[in-house]
């Protein structure tokens, strides 16, 4: 996701994850990027890793400062619940693709305010957001991928660039 305004990009956020709902296991990756200044992405840019097995252990791996993070245990439901179903696989599945029968197509998306939100607070775990309703298009590929391209400007002149690609295992 990139976050622009005055036409300069401010963030770029990259959410990667593969998340078993059977298993209730996860392994997601977090990376953002606050004022890249050029194309060589320059600026303050942060990583997480969040490893959640069977549903009930967590673990939590930040840069900075480059090392595994404990997780207090008062926090540590509330993070299982967030990575496996907060995530923005689920916000799309939810939101977007729960009544699309068709493959090899594409139709057009909105996403309302309160929407919009979920999806990219998912994005930038929990994040404060502006208001903005994104809309854009949803591309069904065969019977196992879903990729959605939508975009949206807030009030304040930001702009937001989501791009989200499902695959299921």
């Amino acid at each position: 996701m990139s976050v622009i305004k005055n036409g300069s990009i401010k963030a770029k956020y990259t959410y990667s994850g593969i998340i078993n709902l059977t298993s209730l296991n996860a392994n997601v990756s977090l990376r953002w990027i606050y004022n890249p200044g050029n194309s060589n992405l320059l600026g303050n840019w942060h990583f997480k890793r969040i490893v959640v097995t069977n549903g009930t252990g967590v673990k939590v791996f930040e840069v900075p400062p480059a090392q595994w993070m404990s997780v207090p245990a008062k926090d540590k439901s509330e993070l299982i619940k967030k990575v496996l179903n907060f995530n923005p696989y689920s916000m799309i599945r939810r939101y977007v693709h729960e009544n699309v029968t068709c493959t090899n197509c594409s139709l057009p998306v909105h996403l309302t305010t309160n929407e919009s939100r979920a999806l990219l607070s998912s994005i930038t775990f929990g994040r404060q957001v502006s208001s903005v309703e994104l809309d854009g298009e949803l591309f069904v590929i065969g019977n196992d991928k879903i990729r959605v391209a939508l975009t949206g400007k807030s009030e304040d002149g930001t702009i937001y660039k989501v791009d989200v690609e499902v695959k299921k295992l």
